[in-house]
């Protein structure tokens, strides 16, 4: 963590979109692991920003994963409260108007692992590629 935000004056982090397409993963699990980073920001002095998981559909997510979503996103709004963290429902808006943030029908090249020749996606070189933390580091 103390790599990835060196020099950051805040971190905007979000959880929880993979994991919680994996039914396997309870939500205990999840929580202490965000818990766990969330600890190593504030050791590091960090202000943050936690996202919750957006909305995302049935037919992408399937039915079990899209009734875990508002009570995973309810736990992350309480954990944030707790440790007076700002959080941004994502999860809310996206289900609202479904069309306005998911007009694309299949998900583009852009946003795949590694990304395409010439695009901003992907990984940044050394960045893990996999797990529970999307994490963004805003310098001044």
């Amino acid at each position: 963590f103390d790599a990835a935000t060196k020099g950051a004056d805040l971190c905007v982090l979000g959880f929880g979109t993979n994991d919680a397409k994996k039914l396997e993963v309870p939500l205990g699990e999840f929580l202490s692991e965000v818990s766990d980073v969330l600890d190593q920001a504030g050791e590091a002095g960090i202000p943050l920003i936690l996202l919750g998981i957006p909305w995302f559909s049935e037919k992408v997510a399937g039915r079990d994963v899209q009734a875990r979503l508002p009570i995973w996103n309810e736990s992350l709004a309480s954990l944030c409260d707790q440790l007076r963290i700002p959080f941004v429902d994502l999860y809310t808006p996206f289900l609202g108007d479904p069309e306005r943030w998911f007009n694309e029908r299949t998900t583009p090249k852009r946003h795949r692992r590694g990304g395409t020749a010439g695009s901003r996606a992907g990984p940044a070189p050394g960045a893990p590629t996999d797990g529970p933390l999307g994490l963004v580091c805003i310098s001044e």
